[in-house]
This record gives structure tokens, sequence and C-alpha cells, in this order.
């Protein structure tokens, strides 16, 4: 499992630095790919491993997303996918539960990845805060977890968290902000605030997942990522943070 971890590591970070630092294109078309994968797991995971037509709305909805987010509201977007779901649900005598759970899994799984594309378009050192509040978060914790960890944090959500672990993750993702606020960015102290409200979100965000899985039964939600599992496995603090960091995007230079 670590041998996979690694492996994976050493494939996915340069090809993520590649397309970050590139930026146009190849960073929408790998964003388009995580938000499709993301999505059909999130749908398989509620839905039993079943797939079917609303699954093809979905990823054809997901590319007409990717092109029209940029001239057309995103909330007006959301609203229209709701009714071509309502209409295809109505005319085919579907559960009112499956659209909404489509829905959810829009939200939860495709709009953070046009998040980093939005935030990417600011400022490229703000897309990279996003992964560096994440990861820094994460090593931390699990770190501080591992050898400090005595008080469980969620035991019946994920038994191997802790709350000296979840602090841990808090102070080391501050401190790594600091210093990459000091060398890329115009204000460390802001960033303090920022990193904070981060690494708390980070960190329900990789609960959530927890969570969702739990409610789902299952282990991972995929396994495109070896050694890590699905997409959302591997972006499940990211997708959180992405959204701070968007809301925070046009604020942070004024």
């Amino acid at each position: 499992m670590l041998k996979q971890r690694v492996l994976s590591a050493l494939i996915g970070i340069p090809m993520l630095i590649a397309v970050g630092v590139y930026g146009g294109i190849p960073l929408k078309v790998a964003m388009f790919l995580l938000a499709a994968i993301a999505y059909r797991e999130f749908n398989k995971a509620n839905s039993n491993g079943q797939s079917g037509y609303l699954d093809l709305i979905g990823y054809l909805y997901i590319a007409v997303f990717f092109v029209l987010n940029e001239v057309v509201s995103s909330d007006i977007l959301i609203y229209v996918y709701f009714i071509v779901l309502m209409t295809f649900a109505i005319l085919n005598k579907r559960s009112v539960n499956v659209v909404f759970l489509r829905i959810a899994g829009f939200i939860y799984a495709v709009i953070p990845f046009v998040f980093l594309l939005r935030i990417r378009d600011v400022d490229a050192k703000l897309f990279w805060l996003v992964f560096i509040i994440a990861f820094s978060t994460d090593t931390f914790a699990y770190f501080i977890g591992r050898f400090f960890g005595k008080k469980k944090l969620c035991p019946d959500v994920s038994p191997n968290k802790t709350v000296e672990g979840f602090v841990g993750g808090v102070v080391g993702c501050v401190i790594t902000v600091y210093f990459y606020a000091m060398v890329y960015l115009h204000s460390s102290y802001v960033f303090l605030i920022i990193s904070f409200v981060g690494s708390v979100v980070s960190q329900i965000g990789d609960l959530s997942a927890s969570y969702i899985k739990r409610n789902c039964r299952i282990k991972d939600f995929g396994n495109v990522i070896p050694g890590h599992g699905g997409v959302l496995d591997r972006f499940d603090s990211i997708i959180y943070v992405s959204v701070v960091i968007y809301f925070l995007a046009d604020k942070i230079y004024l």
C-alpha cells in the first residue's frame, strides 16, 4: 500500500504541477476529467454501483458547465441542470430522490473543480495555496495523531482521527502557510487567519468523505489512484478548501 501511494505521488504530483503552472486548456481538461470521475464516484457510491441515463446526462452537462461557466452564472447553470433532471425523472417516472442525489453530487464533486480554475485565473499562488493547506494539514494531522494522539475525534466516523491530530494539523498548516506567504504572498498575517479556517475546513472535508463512505458501506470511492482510492478519496479535503479560497480570492487583494 505504501509503495503504491509513493508511486502514485511520484506520477501525480509532477502532473499536477505541470498543468497548474501551464494553466489554460490543459488545466481545464484536467479539472474536467477529475470532476467527471468524482461525480461518477459519488453517484456510484450512493446508487449501489448502478448507473443509467441520468448519469450520462450528468457527464454531458459537466462538459456544458465547464464551457459555459465563464459566461453564465453557476447558480443558474445548476438550476437548469435541476430542471433537466426533473424533466427526465417525470417522463420516466423516476423517484425525485434520484434527482436530489445527482444535484448533491454535482455540487459536492463538480463545482469545487470549477472553483479551482477560477482561483488559478485570479492568482496562481492562491491556486497552490489550496493544495498547501490541504496537504500540510493532512500530513501534520497524520503524524501528530499517530505519535501523540489519545483522544478520539469522531470514532463513529473515522476511528483513527484524534483531537491531538486535528489540532496538530491546524498548527502545522498555519506554520507552513506563514512561511509560504512570507515568500510568495504580499501579507503573511492575513494568511494566518485564512490558513486556520482552511485547515479546519480541510479536516471537515476529510470527515465528510469518511461519513459518506460509512453511510454507503464502502471503503473507498474508487481505485483510479493506486494506494489512495478514488478522486474523492484524494481530493476530499481539497474540494472543501477550494470553496474557502475561492470565496476569499477576490477579497484578499482589496
